[in-house]
C-alpha cells in the first residue's frame, strides 16, 4: 500500500458549491466589517485604518489579501514573485502612522472571516461533485497510509457527515480552523513596521508544519484546488525542486478547476525553475480538471 499525501486548497471547497472565495466572503461582510469598525473606531477614537482602502479595492483573491497584509505591514514588494499584486502604489504609504485603527480592523476582518465561513461550512454540498467523491475514495484508504493536510479553515470531517461517510479523518490544519475557533491570517518572518507584530502568524499561534518533509517521503501525492499561489509556495519549494533535479519519483495527482487553472500552476511553478517538461519527465503526473 502506498503512502498517499493529500493536500487540500480552496479549490476543494469550492467543487462541494461553497462560496469560499474571497469575492464571496467580502461581497457578504464588507459592509458589516465596516460597520463594526465605525462603531469600536468611535467609541475609543480610533481615525479610518488605511489598511481597509487596500483591501476593497485592490484584493481579488485570498493570496491577494495576504500580500496586501505584508506588503502594508512591511513595506516589502517583490514584484517578480508576484506578478498578480496590483499594489504598486503601497510603498508609498505611511502604515505605521495608523498602527492601532489598522489593528482593530485587522481583528474584525479575521473575526467576520471566522462567521462567513462557519455559514458556508453549514451549507449543503454538492454530492456529485468530484470533491464529494473524492472524500469517499478517501475513506477506503488505510489511515495509517493517509497523510492529509489542509489549507483551508474548514474542517472535512463536517463534509464527510453530510455524504455519510463514518469515519474520522486524521487532518492537519496548517493555517488553524474553525473548530478551535483560530484561523491564521497574515505573514510568515517579514521585518515589519514597529507595531504590526499582530499580522505575524506565529504571534497568531502559527505551529511549524511536517508537510515539507511529508512531502518529500509521500509515494503519491494529491493537490485538490491548490493555486500554489507566492504565500503558501514555502511549504512546495523542495519537494518540487527535488522533482525537477531527479531526486524523487513521485505520483503527482492534480484537480483543478479549469484549463486556464492548470496554466496558472505550470506559470507558478516555472517562476522557480520548474517547467511542465521537467514534471511530465521526472514525475508520475496526472492533471484532472474538475469542470469537464
Amino acid at each position: 500500500m502506498k503512502n498517499v499525501l493529500v493536500v487540500l486548497g480552496n479549490g476543494f471547497d469550492l467543487d462541494l458549491g461553497l462560496k469560499t472565495s474571497y469575492i464571496n466572503f467580502w461581497s457578504s461582510k464588507k459592509d458589516s466589517i465596516q460597520k463594526i469598525y465605525l462603531n469600536r473606531g468611535s467609541r475609543y477614537k480610533l481615525s479610518k485604518p488605511s489598511l481597509a482602502k487596500q483591501i476593497d479595492q485592490y484584493i481579488y483573491s485570498w493570496g491577494d489579501l495576504e500580500d496586501i497584509i505584508r506588503v502594508h505591514a512591511s513595506g516589502t514588494v517583490q514584484h517578480e514573485e508576484e506578478p498578480a499584486i496590483r499594489i504598486w502604489r503601497l510603498a508609498e504609504l505611511t502604515a505605521h502612522n495608523n498602527i492601532s485603527a489598522n489593528e482593530e480592523y485587522f481583528n474584525i476582518l479575521k473575526q467576520e472571516l471566522i462567521s462567513y465561513l462557519e455559514e458556508q461550512q453549514n451549507q449543503q454540498i454538492n454530492e456529485e461533485s468530484k470533491a464529494a467523491k473524492f472524500l469517499r475514495q478517501l475513506s477506503f484508504l488505510e489511515e495509517d497510509k493517509l497523510n492529509i493536510f489542509n489549507f483551508n479553515y474548514t474542517d472535512i470531517n463536517e463534509f464527510a457527515k453530510k455524504i455519510n461517510i463514518n469515519q474520522t479523518f486524521e487532518v492537519s490544519y496548517i493555517h488553524g480552523n474553525l473548530k478551535e475557533k483560530n484561523i491564521i491570517l497574515g505573514v510568515g518572518e517579514d521585518r515589519l513596521y514597529e507595531g504590526y507584530g499582530f499580522v505575524l502568524k506565529k504571534v497568531q499561534g502559527a505551529k511549524i508544519s511536517p508537510i515539507e518533509e511529508a512531502l518529500l517521503q509521500a509515494d503519491e501525492i494529491v493537490f485538490y484546488g491548490v493555486s500554489f499561489g507566492f504565500n503558501d509556495f514555502q511549504y512546495f519549494k523542495e519537494f518540487f525542486l527535488a522533482i525537477k533535479e531527479g531526486k524523487l519519483k513521485t505520483t503527482i495527482n492534480i484537480y483543478t478547476k479549469d484549463e486556464q487553472s492548470t496554466e496558472n500552476i505550470f506559470h507558478r511553478l516555472s517562476a522557480v525553475g520548474v517547467t511542465k517538461r521537467d514534471l511530465y519527465i521526472n514525475a508520475n503526473l496526472h492533471i484532472e480538471q474538475t469542470m469537464k
